[in-house]
């Protein structure tokens, strides 16, 4: 069969021939036809391996909107580098994200009045930290309603110090056990889950006593604390890449140096936090942490960076994909579509990057494909080895 233009396929609803036996995670190669449902034309499949779709659990899609004044003329400019950087994203094979702060209900109304190629989105609200601390009974609650009143289905809280902290106060709680109570309280009753910001301490133990969902960062988690975490099924988003990225930029001058310092410690101090992780159980999902032009179509990188802390290709693998999307799946939605990424490359052994992605099938639609390497691969004879 000959092989047509796939771009005629882009955007139409299409089956996967023989993909039920890979979608629960099964890594092999793909020896499948694509199948247009309403054109009756195929891609020929064939030599290429298909994975799940990646999920990046962690990301700002839109953090640049903090810079931009609100004049109209600089909100368009957000909304079409927020669109550069969903479609960036989602070539990289990356069909859902969480957006961690930054994708506010604008700018979500903005991007789907486009219609523009782009990961399905899960979004938090307003980033509850410092400045809502000391507020008085009742306020986190009220923040954690209007946030879910605005669409999102999920609250993010800032714990613990990050980059911007003195390395001897990083592990300083910003809240109090009852104040992060509170919000466990408020998330719960408002029917949204919580996503937490913590490095570390005892934020840690109070968080989950509040009933988080994920921790995020986790620089300094504890053997102890990771035993926690997988006792009360709690899953880490580690995102690891971001601050190795940091550390050089320090190096380069492209961040000031004391910023460059202390990210290069906390890379460091991560890959014995993700093996406590491991060790114990905890389910580990793949977060990029990416808030620049240049980051967004760079997921994979962390998917690498998994791998470089000590996770098996297989693990990390699991992160980017099943974990990720457990994780995301609201509590009563079922299966989130048939989302597919076929690759040119083994992923158990080969160098995983954007440009091996060659097609990626989101909830059941051809929603990006690289024509050429289609093309050549389907012209080769059907191998199955290794």
């Amino acid at each position: 069969m000959s092989t047509p233009d796939a771009t005629a396929l882009i955007g139409q609803r299409i089956s996967v021939r023989g993909a039920t036996e890979v979608l629960p995670g099964r890594i092999d190669r793909a020896l499948l036809d694509v199948v247009g449902a309403s054109a009756g034309a195929s891609l020929q499949a064939s030599g290429l391996w298909v994975i799940p779709g990646i999920v990046d659990a962690h990301t700002h899609l839109a953090w640049h909107a903090f810079e931009a004044s609100e004049r109209e003329d600089d909100r368009e400019r957000v909304i079409d580098a927020t669109a550069a950087s969903l479609l960036a994203t989602l070539r990289t094979g990356v069909t859902q994200v969480r957006d961690a702060g930054g994708y506010d209900r604008e700018v979500a109304a903005a991007i789907a009045a486009r219609d523009v190629p782009a990961p399905l989105v899960r979004r938090s609200g307003v980033l509850i930290g410092a400045e809502h601390a000391g507020r008085g009974a009742g306020h986190l609650a009220g923040v954690v309603a209007e946030t879910a009143a605005s669409g999102a289905s999920w609250i993010k809280i800032v714990a613990t110090g990050g980059l911007s902290s003195p390395s001897e106060a990083v592990l300083n709680p910003v809240f109090t056990r009852d104040q992060l109570l509170e919000v466990g309280v408020a998330a719960r009753a408002a029917g949204v889950r919580i996503m937490a910001h913590a490095w570390g301490g005892p934020s840690i133990e109070w968080l989950v006593e509040a009933g988080v969902t994920s921790i995020e960062h986790g620089i300094h988690l504890t053997a102890q604390q990771a035993a926690l975490l997988a006792a009360n099924d709690v899953v880490f988003v580690p995102t690891i890449a971001i601050y190795r990225q940091t550390a050089e930029s320090g190096r380069d001058g492209r961040v000031p140096a004391v910023i460059g310092d202390r990210a290069a410690r906390a890379a460091d101090a991560h890959a014995a936090a993700v093996l406590f992780a491991r060790e114990a159980g905890v389910r580990i999902a793949l977060g990029t942490d990416a808030g620049t032009p240049d980051q967004h179509g760079a997921n994979l990188d962390e998917l690498v960076a998994l791998i470089d802390v000590g996770l098996t290709p297989t693990e990390a693998l699991e992160a980017a994909t099943i974990v990720g999307a457990e994780l995301l799946r609201e509590p009563g939605e079922g299966a989130v579509g048939r989302d597919l990424v076929l690759l040119s490359v083994d992923p158990l052994r080969g160098d995983l990057t954007a440009d091996r992605v060659v097609a990626v099938v989101q909830d059941g639609v051809l929603v990006h494909e690289r024509f050429d390497s289609l093309r050549s691969l389907s012209d080769r004879p059907s191998t199955t080895g290794p």
